[in-house]
């Protein structure tokens, strides 16, 4: 009995893990496809000659080219919050960690956004690049000089992975209790630009197979190892007592 009960929550288990793949991937798979097909892109005369158009390289463009015709809103203001990275992170020159590093928090050391983030690009107003997980932004500031004033840097922008930014997100003081969502805390420019039909963001698109997705499968092997391996061995039992069983007249007939 008790058998049967672990054999029918195994299967259980394994339908929820399959169900539970199948649902993620065909959902990053039509997710993706409607971000392309509700896509309108604008009609507004000289937007072909804008950056994101023409995919010119980030540092050679002015964001004004945006700023000045839309409204970009930070839903929650993270200016006065002091975040202590966990983790030296770095903005980079390039959208590569191999390139070479312009700015880089030190761990446990406190820092603050950029006094302007909203117009420039600073803190968690990053901008988007043609590079998923790569974001376009002002580097944090420390937040006392020794004379007791904030420290400005040059307002320059520089290239930072997403998951660096989401990691600093978490470390501030005092902690975040606001309920926005991904794409309102480190995605607000990009929906901006999408809702405009200036540009689809990388980091707008979903992944279709993730880390997630890999355990999960490897989960549900596991069940089917484990549903698969005791029907082996009574096979495989089984048949050596057949083999025992038919040797044992011939061994009488012999004596």
């Amino acid at each position: 009995m008790r058998n049967r009960i672990n054999l029918v929550l195994k299967v259980l288990f394994l339908c929820v893990l399959t169900f539970d793949i199948a649902f993620r991937v065909c959902g990053a798979i039509v997710w993706n496809k409607n971000l392309e097909k509700n896509f309108v892109r604008s009609s507004r005369r000289g937007f072909e000659e804008e950056p994101y158009a023409l995919g010119l390289p980030m540092d050679d463009w002015d964001l004004k080219a945006y700023t000045y015709r839309y409204t970009f809103h930070w839903d929650y203001n993270k200016e006065e919050c002091i975040y202590t990275p966990a983790y030296a992170v770095t903005w980079y020159t390039q959208p590569d960690e191999t390139s070479q590093p312009a700015v880089t928090l030190e761990a446990s050391k406190n820092y603050v956004a950029h006094l302007n983030a909203p117009q420039y690009g600073g803190g968690f107003y990053s901008w988007p690049t043609y590079k998923k997980g790569w974001r376009y932004s002002v580097p944090f500031t420390t937040v006392l000089n020794t004379l007791g004033e904030q420290t400005q840097e040059n307002g320059k922008l520089y290239y930072v992975k997403l998951e660096d930014l989401t990691e600093l997100y978490d470390c501030a003081t005092p902690k975040n209790q606001d309920s926005l969502s991904f794409r309102q805390k480190f995605l607000a420019v990009d929906m901006v630009l999408y809702q405009n039909g200036c540009y689809i963001s990388p980091d707008l698109y979903r992944m279709v197979w993730d880390i997630w997705d890999t355990l999960l499968v490897l989960g549900a092997a596991g069940i089917v190892l484990s549903l698969l391996i005791p029907r082996a061995r009574q096979r495989h039992n089984k048949h050596l007592c057949t083999g025992l069983n038919s040797t044992e007249p011939a061994a009488r007939k012999e004596k």
